[in-house]
C-alpha cells in the first residue's frame, strides 16, 4: 500500500515551504534533508516524485550533488501551496 503524501517524511506542502522559506531559490538535498531531519536518501523519491508531478525542478550535478526548485507552475500556484 502507498503511504499518504501527506504522512511522508516531507510532505509536498511542507517541501514547498522549506524552499520558499530559504536563503536561496534553490536547495540541495542535504539542505532539506536538514529541513525535515532525515538522511537524504529518505528524501529522494518523494522528490522525485514531486518533480514527475511538475512541483519541482532537478539537475544533478557530477552524479552526485542534487538540486531543486520549484518549478514555473508551482511558482504560479504559490498562494494555492501555501494556505
Amino acid at each position: 500500500m502507498t503511504p499518504n503524501r501527506d504522512e511522508t517524511a516531507a510532505p509536498p506542502t511542507a517541501v514547498v515551504r522549506a524552499i520558499v522559506d530559504a536563503p536561496q531559490p534553490v536547495v540541495n538535498t542535504r539542505y532539506l534533508a536538514g529541513e525535515f531531519d532525515v538522511e537524504p536518501a529518505e528524501l529522494r523519491e518523494e522528490l522525485y516524485e514531486l518533480v514527475d508531478d511538475g512541483v519541482l525542478e532537478h539537475l544533478e550535478i557530477r552524479g552526485r550533488t542534487h538540486l531543486w526548485w520549484l518549478s514555473l507552475e508551482a511558482e504560479a500556484d504559490l498562494d494555492d501551496w501555501l494556505e
